[in-house]
């Protein structure tokens, strides 16, 4: 499952997701099997940074990007 089962009209989101956790701002241990909700809207008025290293998925790129806050949870 991917962003495209946001809500259209609200933007509301949550989807599992997998990633690498980060502690003391160094990558550490891979994760897995946790859930990422959030506001499509509310990300894009939380951006803080956008990355310079665009990859494609496909026939589409998309950058790291880092926001204020987001909801994650999972064992």
């Amino acid at each position: 499952m991917g962003v495209h089962t946001a809500n259209p009209v609200t933007g509301d989101f949550s989807l599992g997701a997998s990633g690498i956790l980060i502690e003391n701002g160094k990558l550490t241990t891979p994760v897995k099997g946790f859930a990422v909700a959030g506001n499509v809207l509310q990300i894009f008025r939380d951006l803080q940074e956008i990355g310079n290293d665009l990859r494609f998925f496909g026939n589409i790129g998309a950058p790291s990007i880092q926001i204020q806050e987001i909801s994650v949870s999972g064992s």
